[in-house]
């Protein structure tokens, strides 16, 4: 699959085998033969309430920090109390922050009301960030208007923590763009183990490639999201059910490589011991 040797033993600073890249390549080609992408993303074009974009946004944002499949049921509980955010901060922002701490951090409050207040002092709202930079439809690599918009919901400072890959994750959820891929350490171990990109020739903390002082030259997000898009089209699926379930499948084999067994996460709390919960930590 890739242009980088692979000898059956995990390289670099991967964890998987050349056999566990061929277990998760099958199991994709045979889930997506299954089941298809089963989860459509919201449609930011139709009358999508403000609060379904905070919504978003603050599953992609506390993600980063935390573990996601916590992050999902946290935001999931918060959804109803993000209507009219705006107000709920000028009328009473101790009151509103105490009913959001029964569900999410003091940290990811923070995070939530700084860009709430800085995206209203500047009339913003998420969907008029988005018609800014319309979309036009269809072209299986980023465009100029999706690449721009996610530029500045990376890199504008009013809308904290989103860096690149979570800004595509948003992107993704609202149904603004299906084409961008999301770069995590699993995906990035697996691209590596597949002889995809190298160790130490990549740095996705940033979009574009740069040169270091030795005049190395590093590839950044885009270079290697463009690679990934080509690992998805190999593999017959889109992107987002390529990356999403690559990122599942890997987090499970460095599970059965550490523990003898693949655990889901009921099953590592069922059995309550030091190193189950040790599991806990991987992500």
């Amino acid at each position: 699959m890739g242009q980088y040797e692979n000898d059956g033993k995990p390289k670099g600073t991967s964890k998987l085998s050349a056999k566990a890249v061929e277990s998760i390549n099958r199991q994709v080609r045979s889930l997506y033969t299954e089941t298809g992408d089963t989860e459509p993303p919201d449609d930011w074009r139709e009358e999508m309430p403000e609060e379904r974009f905070w919504y978003h946004y603050c599953r992609c944002a506390f993600s980063s920090r935390r573990n996601f499949d916590r992050v999902d049921e946290s935001t999931n509980l918060i959804e109803k109390h993000l209507q009219g955010i705006h107000q709920k901060i000028e009328d009473d922002r101790e009151g509103y922050e105490n009913v959001l701490l029964d569900f999410i951090s003091s940290k990811d409050i923070s995070r939530l009301f700084r860009t709430a207040l800085a995206m209203k002092d500047r009339g913003l709202s998420f969907k008029r960030i988005l018609e800014g930079y319309a979309l036009e439809s269809g072209t299986e690599q980023p465009d100029a208007s999706a690449r721009q918009a996610r530029l500045y919901l990376t890199y504008d400072y009013a809308i904290v923590g989103l860096g690149t890959k979570n800004a595509s994750m948003f992107l993704r959820k609202v149904g603004y763009y299906p084409h961008f891929a999301l770069l995590d350490v699993h995906v990035n171990d697996y691209l590596e183990a597949a002889g995809v990109v190298c160790p130490g020739t990549y740095d996705v903390s940033g979009l574009y490639d740069y040169y270091d002082v030795r005049h190395v030259k590093w590839e950044g997000y885009e270079t290697v999201e463009a690679k990934f898009q080509g690992v998805a089209r190999e593999l017959g699926c889109p992107v987002k059910f390529a990356d999403e379930t690559i990122w599942r499948l890997v987090r499970e084999e460095k599970k059965k490589q550490k523990y003898g067994e693949a655990m889901s996460f009921d099953e590592i709390l069922r059995k309550g011991s030091s190193k189950a919960r040790g599991a806990l930590t991987l992500d």
